[in-house]
Protein backbone atom coordinates (compact mmCIF):
# COMPACT_ATOMS: atom_id res chain seq x y z
CA UNK A 1 0.00 0.00 0.00
CA UNK A 2 2.75 2.66 0.72
CA UNK A 3 4.55 1.65 -2.25
CA UNK A 4 0.81 3.05 -4.20
CA UNK A 5 0.74 6.29 -2.81
CA UNK A 6 3.33 7.94 -4.85
CA UNK A 7 1.87 6.22 -7.67
CA UNK A 8 -2.23 7.22 -6.90
CA UNK A 9 -0.64 10.89 -6.51
CA UNK A 10 1.30 11.28 -9.60
CA UNK A 11 -2.30 10.16 -11.46
CA UNK A 12 -3.81 12.74 -9.53
CA UNK A 13 -1.81 15.41 -10.27
CA UNK A 14 -1.49 14.13 -14.29
CA UNK A 15 -5.61 14.24 -13.86
CA UNK A 16 -5.31 17.55 -12.63
CA UNK A 17 -3.21 19.23 -14.79
CA UNK A 18 -4.75 17.80 -18.56
CA UNK A 19 -8.24 19.10 -16.71
CA UNK A 20 -6.92 22.35 -16.56
CA UNK A 21 -7.42 25.25 -19.92
CA UNK A 22 -4.09 25.40 -21.58
CA UNK A 23 -3.00 29.19 -22.15
CA UNK A 24 -3.24 30.33 -25.45
CA UNK A 25 -0.29 30.93 -27.80
CA UNK A 26 0.92 33.97 -28.00
CA UNK A 27 2.12 34.98 -31.52
CA UNK A 28 5.24 36.93 -31.28
CA UNK A 29 6.06 38.47 -34.80
CA UNK A 30 9.15 37.18 -36.07
CA UNK A 31 10.55 41.13 -36.97
CA UNK A 32 10.70 43.57 -34.12
CA UNK A 33 12.32 46.52 -34.18
CA UNK A 34 15.51 46.90 -32.18
CA UNK A 35 16.12 49.86 -30.10
CA UNK A 36 16.41 52.74 -32.03
CA UNK A 37 20.61 53.24 -32.55
CA UNK A 38 22.25 56.85 -32.79
CA UNK A 39 20.84 58.63 -35.96
CA UNK A 40 23.54 58.42 -38.75
CA UNK A 41 24.88 60.49 -41.38
CA UNK A 42 24.94 57.45 -44.02
CA UNK A 43 23.00 54.51 -44.20
CA UNK A 44 23.98 51.01 -44.76
CA UNK A 45 21.92 48.16 -45.79
CA UNK A 46 19.76 46.29 -43.03
CA UNK A 47 20.26 48.85 -40.41
CA UNK A 48 16.97 49.64 -38.04
CA UNK A 49 16.41 52.89 -37.28
CA UNK A 50 13.67 54.14 -35.31
CA UNK A 51 11.33 51.28 -36.34
CA UNK A 52 12.19 50.68 -40.07
CA UNK A 53 14.31 48.57 -41.57
CA UNK A 54 15.76 51.02 -43.99
CA UNK A 55 18.52 50.32 -47.30
CA UNK A 56 19.47 52.28 -49.72
CA UNK A 57 18.02 52.08 -53.23
CA UNK A 58 19.73 48.76 -55.00
CA UNK A 59 20.66 47.16 -52.04
CA UNK A 60 18.53 43.89 -50.80
CA UNK A 61 16.81 43.69 -47.49
CA UNK A 62 16.52 40.14 -46.36
CA UNK A 63 14.16 39.67 -44.06
CA UNK A 64 10.68 37.07 -43.72
CA UNK A 65 7.80 39.27 -44.64
CA UNK A 66 4.60 37.03 -44.88
CA UNK A 67 6.18 35.09 -41.77
CA UNK A 68 5.71 31.87 -42.93
CA UNK A 69 9.16 30.80 -41.72
CA UNK A 70 11.60 31.42 -45.01
CA UNK A 71 13.57 34.48 -45.37
CA UNK A 72 12.42 37.08 -48.34
CA UNK A 73 14.48 39.15 -50.46
CA UNK A 74 13.66 42.59 -51.44
CA UNK A 75 15.33 44.85 -54.12
CA UNK A 76 14.16 48.38 -54.95
CA UNK A 77 16.63 49.75 -57.54
CA UNK A 78 16.69 52.02 -60.12
CA UNK A 79 16.82 50.95 -63.77
CA UNK A 80 16.82 53.06 -67.45
CA UNK A 81 12.94 53.03 -67.01
CA UNK A 82 12.58 54.13 -63.23
CA UNK A 83 12.41 52.17 -60.45
CA UNK A 84 12.30 48.58 -60.42
CA UNK A 85 11.12 46.13 -57.90
CA UNK A 86 11.93 42.30 -57.64
CA UNK A 87 10.79 40.24 -54.33
CA UNK A 88 12.90 36.77 -54.19
CA UNK A 89 14.59 37.22 -58.32
CA UNK A 90 10.58 38.20 -59.26
CA UNK A 91 9.62 41.40 -61.20
CA UNK A 92 6.91 43.36 -59.27
CA UNK A 93 7.52 46.79 -60.89
CA UNK A 94 4.09 46.26 -62.80
CA UNK A 95 2.63 46.12 -59.30
CA UNK A 96 4.47 48.76 -58.19
CA UNK A 97 3.77 51.54 -60.86
CA UNK A 98 0.31 50.19 -60.50
CA UNK A 99 0.06 52.16 -57.31
CA UNK A 100 2.27 54.84 -58.24
CA UNK A 101 4.16 56.45 -61.46
CA UNK A 102 7.03 57.78 -59.40
CA UNK A 103 7.81 60.69 -61.50
CA UNK A 104 9.56 61.91 -58.33
CA UNK A 105 11.04 59.40 -56.74
CA UNK A 106 14.63 60.80 -55.64
CA UNK A 107 14.70 59.35 -52.59
CA UNK A 108 18.15 57.16 -52.07
CA UNK A 109 16.28 54.47 -49.78
CA UNK A 110 13.52 51.99 -49.26
CA UNK A 111 13.07 50.42 -46.35
CA UNK A 112 10.39 47.04 -44.73
CA UNK A 113 8.00 48.58 -42.09
CA UNK A 114 5.60 46.42 -39.79
CA UNK A 115 2.51 48.19 -39.93
CA UNK A 116 0.59 46.13 -37.71
CA UNK A 117 1.88 43.55 -35.18
CA UNK A 118 -0.92 41.45 -35.18
CA UNK A 119 -1.39 40.68 -38.90
CA UNK A 120 1.80 38.50 -39.22
CA UNK A 121 2.79 40.80 -42.47
CA UNK A 122 5.72 43.15 -43.07
CA UNK A 123 5.28 45.85 -45.72
CA UNK A 124 7.80 47.28 -48.19
CA UNK A 125 7.76 51.31 -48.46
CA UNK A 126 8.70 53.02 -51.26
CA UNK A 127 8.31 56.80 -51.39
CA UNK A 128 7.77 59.14 -53.79
CA UNK A 129 8.71 63.31 -53.88
CA UNK A 130 5.36 64.26 -55.40
CA UNK A 131 5.20 67.51 -57.76
CA UNK A 132 5.28 70.05 -55.43
CA UNK A 133 7.26 68.13 -52.43
CA UNK A 134 4.15 66.71 -51.59
CA UNK A 135 5.32 63.16 -50.50
CA UNK A 136 4.16 60.23 -49.94
CA UNK A 137 4.96 56.32 -49.06
CA UNK A 138 3.48 53.66 -50.58
CA UNK A 139 3.60 50.12 -48.64
CA UNK A 140 2.98 46.66 -50.28
CA UNK A 141 2.50 43.00 -49.15
CA UNK A 142 4.48 40.17 -49.93
CA UNK A 143 2.79 36.92 -49.79
CA UNK A 144 3.59 33.67 -51.22
CA UNK A 145 4.75 34.27 -55.18
CA UNK A 146 2.20 38.09 -54.82
CA UNK A 147 3.17 41.49 -54.37
CA UNK A 148 -0.33 43.80 -53.55
CA UNK A 149 -0.37 47.62 -52.91
CA UNK A 150 -2.52 48.14 -49.65
CA UNK A 151 -2.39 52.15 -49.99
CA UNK A 152 -0.17 54.89 -48.93
CA UNK A 153 0.46 58.12 -46.53
CA UNK A 154 1.12 61.74 -47.57
CA UNK A 155 4.50 61.64 -45.81
CA UNK A 156 8.00 60.56 -46.54
CA UNK A 157 8.93 57.36 -44.69
CA UNK A 158 12.95 58.93 -44.40
CA UNK A 159 13.67 62.70 -43.47
CA UNK A 160 17.14 62.94 -45.21
CA UNK A 161 17.66 66.67 -42.97
CA UNK A 162 16.60 64.87 -39.59
CA UNK A 163 17.81 61.26 -40.35
CA UNK A 164 14.76 60.41 -38.62
CA UNK A 165 11.73 58.81 -39.44
CA UNK A 166 9.16 61.28 -40.91
CA UNK A 167 6.59 58.43 -40.47
CA UNK A 168 5.72 56.96 -36.77
CA UNK A 169 5.70 53.25 -36.71
CA UNK A 170 3.15 52.49 -33.50
CA UNK A 171 2.46 48.71 -33.98
CA UNK A 172 -1.14 49.12 -34.82
CA UNK A 173 -0.83 52.10 -37.92
CA UNK A 174 1.43 54.77 -38.37
CA UNK A 175 1.01 58.28 -37.13
CA UNK A 176 2.07 61.28 -39.79
CA UNK A 177 2.28 65.37 -39.42
CA UNK A 178 -0.65 66.15 -41.67
CA UNK A 179 -2.22 69.44 -42.92
CA UNK A 180 -5.27 70.25 -41.19
CA UNK A 181 -7.81 71.28 -43.16
CA UNK A 182 -10.14 73.47 -41.51
CA UNK A 183 -9.88 76.94 -40.31
CA UNK A 184 -5.83 77.55 -41.46
CA UNK A 185 -3.12 76.21 -42.78
CA UNK A 186 -1.67 74.10 -40.06
CA UNK A 187 -0.46 71.11 -39.14
CA UNK A 188 -1.16 67.99 -36.44
CA UNK A 189 -0.34 64.23 -36.08
CA UNK A 190 -3.05 61.95 -37.75
CA UNK A 191 -3.22 58.03 -37.72
CA UNK A 192 -3.92 55.53 -40.47
CA UNK A 193 -4.46 51.65 -39.84
CA UNK A 194 -5.36 48.89 -41.96
CA UNK A 195 -8.56 48.50 -42.31
CA UNK A 196 -10.93 45.17 -42.40
CA UNK A 197 -9.80 44.95 -45.61
CA UNK A 198 -5.95 45.11 -45.47
CA UNK A 199 -6.24 48.45 -47.18
CA UNK A 200 -4.56 51.62 -45.24
CA UNK A 201 -7.46 54.35 -44.38
CA UNK A 202 -7.19 57.45 -42.41
CA UNK A 203 -8.30 56.96 -38.24
CA UNK A 204 -11.49 59.12 -37.30
CA UNK A 205 -10.23 60.94 -34.10
CA UNK A 206 -12.65 62.78 -32.59
CA UNK A 207 -9.87 65.88 -32.06
CA UNK A 208 -6.87 66.31 -33.97
CA UNK A 209 -4.60 68.17 -32.57
CA UNK A 210 -1.97 70.91 -34.16
CA UNK A 211 1.71 70.43 -33.73
CA UNK A 212 1.66 73.94 -31.88
CA UNK A 213 -1.05 76.16 -30.84
CA UNK A 214 -1.85 79.12 -33.06
CA UNK A 215 -2.77 82.44 -30.80
CA UNK A 216 -5.37 84.65 -32.60
CA UNK A 217 -7.09 87.66 -31.15
CA UNK A 218 -10.91 88.62 -32.19
CA UNK A 219 -11.60 91.69 -34.13
CA UNK A 220 -15.43 90.68 -34.47
CA UNK A 221 -18.13 88.69 -31.94
CA UNK A 222 -17.46 84.92 -32.88
CA UNK A 223 -19.88 82.27 -30.50
CA UNK A 224 -18.47 80.00 -28.39
CA UNK A 225 -19.62 76.70 -26.70
CA UNK A 226 -18.54 74.80 -23.54
CA UNK A 227 -19.34 71.95 -24.95
CA UNK A 228 -20.72 70.46 -28.31
CA UNK A 229 -24.24 70.37 -26.81
CA UNK A 230 -24.03 73.45 -24.90
CA UNK A 231 -25.51 76.68 -25.59
CA UNK A 232 -23.14 79.30 -27.22
CA UNK A 233 -21.94 82.68 -25.67
CA UNK A 234 -20.80 85.61 -27.19
CA UNK A 235 -17.15 86.40 -27.45
CA UNK A 236 -16.08 89.91 -27.88
CA UNK A 237 -13.81 92.03 -29.92
CA UNK A 238 -10.28 91.59 -28.45
CA UNK A 239 -10.40 88.56 -26.88
CA UNK A 240 -7.61 86.49 -26.95
CA UNK A 241 -7.55 82.52 -27.93
CA UNK A 242 -5.38 79.95 -28.71
CA UNK A 243 -6.57 77.43 -31.26
CA UNK A 244 -4.93 73.87 -30.80
CA UNK A 245 -7.02 71.44 -32.55
CA UNK A 246 -9.88 70.26 -34.98
CA UNK A 247 -12.03 67.78 -35.81
CA UNK A 248 -12.48 68.12 -39.59
CA UNK A 249 -15.71 68.05 -39.48
CA UNK A 250 -17.61 70.98 -37.40
CA UNK A 251 -15.09 72.31 -34.60
CA UNK A 252 -11.84 73.91 -33.97
CA UNK A 253 -10.75 73.09 -29.73
CA UNK A 254 -10.00 76.48 -28.62
CA UNK A 255 -8.86 77.69 -25.00
CA UNK A 256 -9.38 81.03 -23.19
CA UNK A 257 -6.83 81.73 -20.43
CA UNK A 258 -6.58 78.22 -20.59
CA UNK A 259 -10.12 76.80 -20.29
CA UNK A 260 -11.30 74.84 -22.96
CA UNK A 261 -13.81 76.63 -25.44
CA UNK A 262 -15.20 74.97 -29.15
CA UNK A 263 -15.89 77.27 -31.98
CA UNK A 264 -18.47 75.93 -34.39
CA UNK A 265 -17.10 75.79 -38.26
CA UNK A 266 -19.83 75.93 -41.36
CA UNK A 267 -19.49 71.97 -42.23
CA UNK A 268 -20.23 73.18 -45.90
CA UNK A 269 -16.62 75.61 -45.85
CA UNK A 270 -14.30 74.65 -43.02
CA UNK A 271 -12.73 78.03 -43.29
CA UNK A 272 -15.86 79.75 -41.89
CA UNK A 273 -17.06 80.23 -38.09
CA UNK A 274 -20.04 80.96 -36.36
CA UNK A 275 -20.89 84.21 -35.14
CA UNK A 276 -24.12 86.03 -33.80
CA UNK A 277 -24.84 87.13 -37.54
CA UNK A 278 -24.06 83.52 -38.75
CA UNK A 279 -20.87 82.25 -40.78
CA UNK A 280 -18.06 84.64 -41.60
CA UNK A 281 -14.75 83.92 -42.60
CA UNK A 282 -11.82 82.94 -40.21
CA UNK A 283 -9.49 85.69 -41.23
CA UNK A 284 -12.01 88.86 -41.19
CA UNK A 285 -13.22 88.09 -37.03
CA UNK A 286 -9.86 87.15 -36.13
CA UNK A 287 -6.37 88.05 -36.64
CA UNK A 288 -3.51 86.00 -35.71
CA UNK A 289 -4.52 82.94 -38.60
CA UNK A 290 -2.05 81.70 -40.56
CA UNK A 291 -3.35 80.91 -44.49
CA UNK A 292 -0.88 79.89 -46.99
CA UNK A 293 -0.39 82.22 -50.03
Amino acid sequence: MRRLLPLLLAVLLLTACGGRAQPEETYIPKYTPDAAPEAAASVEPGVQIDGTLLTALGDTITVDLDSDGKQDEACLKRGEDGLELTVNGEDFTSVLYSACSFDFADSAYYAVVNLNRSDRMLEIAVEDFGPSDDGQTFFFHYKGDALAAVGSVPALLWDEWTKQDAVSYTGDGVVVTERLNAMMTWFGDVRYTLDMSGHISRAREPMYYASSSVSVTLTDRVLGYESRDAEPTTLMPGTSLQLSGTDELEWVQAYQNGAPILLRLNPANLYEVETPEGYASGSSVMRGLILAD
